[in-house]
């Protein structure tokens, strides 16, 4: 870890944190049925009953063992929720524990932990601050993975508001989107000057950095222009319209094959409507696709597809 001294949090703060990361995990989980929580099989999302039991493992892991060198609260847990060696598809094979035990652990190990972090013993103030970082980030990535789960099974949305706030209201939702957005698409490109040393990645001197960040360094970067605006469902569809999914010579190798192994000829939540026009599911419902908004749950070979037919590329991360 190693932090510097400035990287120091006060206790309250964390414990705010802690707090309010664990808050939004139960919030986006609750309302689901015990079938729901296990969900079907899937390559691009875990049983979320698992992924609240992760949590809380991560949480032991980094923010009690690691840190403290205390021994597990939970010892065996590992053989459950270690996400190094429970690869993807054997986590609807394990035991889980149920909806209630999960709870409770993870009750349980939030509890120790701001419980040692208010008494202020163990590491130093930065090490403390940067695991605790850690766990949190950590939570508050799977909690925007399980809305995302939610979504791509068709489950209601969850409720966002606190205890007892109602789900979210799409209708409501696509209206200040609208209004937001404006009443049309952003067309055309913008000319960067590039630069000859853009810094790419983290500097040290950042109080928490993911180890895919280290280090910065320097990147020469050519001029180069960019869409002003992300590809729109409007656009998008053009390319569905115009038989993109037929035509071979718009995908790559692998892309083809992934094409070709579930045969598509539009995104996989579009569906004709009964007008002829486009509707996208939104979690359980389905609703107008709306052309000006960008365009969402496209995969790699997907992309990569509209942008050879649209004579474009995707951006890299300095251009």
């Amino acid at each position: 870890m190693g932090e510097a001294p400035s990287a120091a949090v006060p206790p309250e703060e964390l414990a705010g944190w802690l707090k309010d990361a664990r808050q939004r995990t139960l919030a986006v989980a609750a309302g689901l049925s015990p079938e729901q929580l296990i969900g079907p099989h899937g390559q691009t999302y875990n049983p979320i009953l698992w992924t609240l039991g992760h949590i809380g493992f991560f949480q032991e892991r980094w923010a009690w063992c690691r840190l403290r060198g205390e021994p597990p609260l939970h010892p065996g847990l590992e053989r459950i929720y270690d996400s190094f060696d429970i690869d993807p598809p054997l986590r609807w094979q394990v035991p889980l524990p149920d909806l209630e035990s999960t709870r409770h652990y993870l009750a349980d190990v939030l509890e120790h932990v701001l419980r040692r972090l208010h008494e202020g013993t163990g590491a130093g103030a930065a090490d403390v601050a940067y695991a605790h970082r850690l766990v949190v980030f950590h939570e508050d990535m799977h909690a925007e993975a399980i809305t995302y789960d939610r979504d791509a099974l068709g489950y209601p949305p969850p409720a966002l508001n606190g205890p007892g706030a109602a789900p979210l209201d799409a209708a409501a939702l696509q209206a200040e989107l609208r209004a937001v957005l404006g009443a049309g698409p952003l067309p055309g490109d913008v000319e960067l000057p590039g630069s000859p040393a853009f810094w790419l990645g983290a500097d040290p001197g950042e109080p928490f950095v993911f180890d895919n960040e280290k280090w910065a360094h320097p990147l020469r970067v050519a001029p180069f222009r960019i869409a002003r605006a992300p590809v729109t469902n409007g656009g998008y569809a053009e390319f569905v319209e115009n038989g993109g999914y037929r035509e071979e010579r718009h995908w790559s190798a692998a892309g083809w094959r992934w094409c070709g192994e579930s045969p598509r000829h539009h995104p996989a939540r579009w569906r004709r409507a009964g007008g002829g026009g486009w509707e996208v599911r939104r979690f359980e419902r389905w609703e107008p696709l709306p052309p000006h908004q960008p365009v969402l749950h496209v995969n790699w070979h997907e992309a990569q597809a509209w942008c050879a037919w649209a004579g474009r590329r995707l951006p890299s991360e300095a251009k």
